[in-house]
């Protein structure tokens, strides 16, 4: 696969894009001039965007961000009309709108060994969680699954936050099983866990809450379906 970065040192304009980078057929990496948001977000939370005047207004989890520099981060999958177009815009160009951190962040701490899934494009929002849990000095499992093995992405990111990662592909190209739920519940039945947390598509919510259950872990997730104007 090829991939593409382009890069400029950050300005002053407010919205500005001032990276952008394929990481995966169909998923971009977005870096955005954003201060007053990156001064305030926390894992769990989350942005609306409009590209244009025009556009839909978009909410977007947030995967990273840098407060000395004043810049957020996303990571998303080109699939509708809205995300496509948000693709095409480029480094130097300006979103019409950016609004946040929205939403109830995710509760952090110290709980012990913690189990973190991410399914495809979850994995950005899904490195936050891990990142924060790992600085509360939490022994950190993550488990990082794709339809496919090559839309795995950020593998170098999450082995940096996590005791031990785990990966899963839809196709069996990579990793040690099909689905997440699998190794999830070789994990819980095998050691002592305290809690997990669970970011992706709602197919994979339901499969690993499911496996979950049965051992009476504290189980968050986090749930990302269409909200076209962010209200749910």
């Amino acid at each position: 696969m090829e991939e593409t970065t382009c890069e400029k040192s950050v300005g002053s304009v407010p919205n500005e894009i001032v990276r952008k980078e394929t990481i995966a057929p169909g998923f971009k990496l977005m870096e955005i001039r954003a201060p007053d948001i990156a001064e305030k977000i926390s894992p769990g939370q989350f942005m609306i965007l409009r590209v244009d005047e025009e556009g839909e207004r978009i909410p977007m989890s947030v995967a990273d961000w840098d407060r000395e520099k004043g810049t957020v981060t996303l990571v998303f999958q080109e699939l509708g009309l809205s995300t496509k177009k948000l693709g095409l815009v480029e480094v130097g160009q300006r979103l019409s709108n950016l609004a946040g951190p929205l939403g109830k962040p995710a509760e952090v701490g110290f709980f012990g060994t913690v189990v973190c899934v991410s399914g495809c494009f979850g994995t950005g929002p899904g490195y936050a969680f891990a990142r924060a849990l790992k600085e509360a000095g939490n022994r950190v499992i993550y488990i990082a699954e794709a339809l496919r093995g090559e839309l795995l992405f950020w593998l170098d990111r999450l082995e940096e936050v996590s005791d031990q990662l785990i990966i899963t592909s839809g196709d069996k190209t990579v990793g040690v099983a099909r689905w997440a739920k699998d190794p999830l519940r070789e994990v819980l039945g095998s050691e002592q866990v305290d809690r997990i947390y669970l970011v992706g598509c709602t197919f994979m919510l339901m499969t690993c809450s499911r496996a979950s259950e049965p051992f009476g872990v504290e189980t968050r997730v986090s749930l990302m379906p269409i909200m076209i104007d962010g209200t749910g």
